[in-house]
C-alpha cells in the first residue's frame, strides 16, 4: 500500500542492501502493488497464504515479489509496519480528544475495525516468535511489548 507518511519510496525493505537510494517509479509502483496485494491475501486467508498466491493477486510474477521481499516474513514484516503506524496515528488521534474517555473509545473502535478487518494482522500481532515486537520498534523508534525497556 501507498505509504500516505510524506516519506519518499526508498528501498528500506528488509534485506535491501542499500536502504537510501530511491526506489524507480516502476519498482515503486510494483513494492505498492505487492504489498496491496498481499494485504488482500491476508486479509482473506490469513499468514498461510503462499508467496504465489500474492503474486498472482498482484498481478506480477513471483520473482518480482521475491526481488522485492526476499522472503514471506520479510513481507509480513513491512505489511505490520505499516498496520503498526496506522494504530500509531490512530493512538495520536485518540490522544487529541479533549474527552479522555471519548479518545479511548474511539482508539478501541478503530483499532477493533482495523483487526477484525485483516486475519493476517491478528496473526501477526498474536505471533509467539516476537517478529511483531521487532517491527513496531523499527516503525515507531519505541520499544516494543516485552523488550524490557520502559516506553519513552
Amino acid at each position: 500500500m501507498p505509504d500516505d507518511t510524506g516519506a519518499a519510496d526508498t528501498a528500506a525493505s528488509p534485506g535491501c542492501p542499500d536502504a537510501t537510494r530511491p526506489l524507480r517509479k516502476d519498482a515503486a509502483a510494483n513494492r505498492d502493488r505487492i504489498l496491496c496485494a498481499a494485504a488482500a491475501v491476508f486479509a482473506d486467508g490469513g499468514l498461510g497464504a503462499t508467496m504465489d498466491d500474492i503474486a498472482a493477486r498482484a498481478g506480477l510474477g513471483v520473482g518480482t515479489l521475491y526481488r522485492r521481499f526476499q522472503s514471506k516474513a520479510d513481507l509480513v514484516n513491512a505489511l505490520f509496519e505499516e498496520r503498526i503506524v496506522r494504530v500509531q496515528r490512530l493512538a495520536e488521534k485518540a490522544l487529541a480528544y479533549e474527552d479522555a474517555w471519548s479518545g479511548l473509545v474511539y482508539f478501541l473502535e478503530q483499532v477493533e475495525a482495523l483487526q477484525s478487518a485483516n486475519r493476517g494482522l491478528v496473526n501477526a500481532l498474536f505471533d509467539a516468535g516476537g517478529g511483531p515486537a521487532a517491527c513496531a520498534r523499527r516503525a515507531t523508534g519505541r520499544p516494543g511489548p516485552g523488550s524490557g525497556s520502559p516506553p519513552r
